[in-house]
């Protein structure tokens, strides 16, 4: 898996415009995969820590289940439209 500080070393101007519109509200989503290959979509508060992207899960959850047992994830941020 590519951490986030990788794509910031490759491609600074891109890592920050994806940053800044992530970064831009506080709620967003993360969809990890069931046991049986379906999507769960979760509510999730992450972000940005030392070139890292971070979140927080409870224990025992159904959400850190999945990504114990598979850790590919994909989050989501609610859209902004950029101003012109």
């Amino acid at each position: 898996m590519v951490a986030w500080r990788h794509v910031e070393a490759a491609e600074p101007a891109f890592a920050r415009r994806v940053q800044e519109r992530f970064d831009a509200g506080r709620h967003k989503t993360i969809a990890t995969l069931r046991a049986d290959g379906s999507p769960r979509i979760s509510g999730i508060e992450c972000e940005f820590v030392d070139g890292e992207l971070q979140f927080g899960s409870m224990g025992g959850s159904r959400k850190g289940a999945d990504l114990h047992r598979d850790p590919r994830f994909w989050p989501h941020a609610r859209q902004f439209r950029p101003e012109r």
